[in-house]
């Protein structure tokens, strides 16, 4: 029912959701807060535009096509989730983590484990098996990191702290 919860938290997952941003809004009480962390674009540039490079050498991607990480973090993320939250609360809060992961040489192993756990955001299912493009991204994800001598990657957070949610009217 409507205004009966002090707390909702939603941690990295409303870019699958931002639909229920009114609903979050509507269950909370009037002192509530709505707690929510998300992403910024930037997150893992680096491996968007490695893994981008390599899907349009092989002809699976159009250059203006987007990756699946890209569209969900168009759907709620550091940069856009103000103007999505602003029609329902009248006071908006944000905190920003800068964070970057850093991979020496010596750790491209764990960036690659980092990758395959990640993969299904960058890679479609069919994608994801052809053995030929992950076999380029691996070579192209090792040469960067001997080439730098390591490999970075954007991490960057922000907290939204939500209160005074709004009613809407229909």
């Amino acid at each position: 029912s409507s205004d009966s919860y002090d707390l909702v938290i939603c941690s990295y997952a409303l870019y699958f959701f931002p639909e229920m941003i009114p609903e979050i809004s509507r269950v909370l009480k009037n002192d509530g807060f709505f707690i929510t962390i998300t992403h910024s674009n930037a997150d893992m540039k680096e491996m968007v535009g490695i893994v981008k490079n390599i899907l349009i050498q092989n002809n699976l991607l159009a250059e203006d096509q987007s990756l699946p990480i890209e569209i969900i973090f168009d759907q709620f993320s550091a940069e856009n989730g103000k103007n999505l939250l602003l029609p329902f609360f009248n006071k908006i809060q944000t905190i920003d983590f800068k964070n970057t992961l850093v991979f020496q040489p010596q750790e491209i192993g764990h960036f690659i484990d980092y990758f395959q756990f990640k993969k299904s955001f960058f890679l479609t299912e069919n994608e994801a098996h052809n053995k030929t493009v992950i076999h380029q991204l691996f070579n192209e994800l090792q040469d960067t990191a001997m080439k730098k001598y390591f490999v970075t990657m954007c991490k960057d957070d922000r907290i939204f702290i939500c209160s005074e949610p709004l009613t809407v009217e229909d």
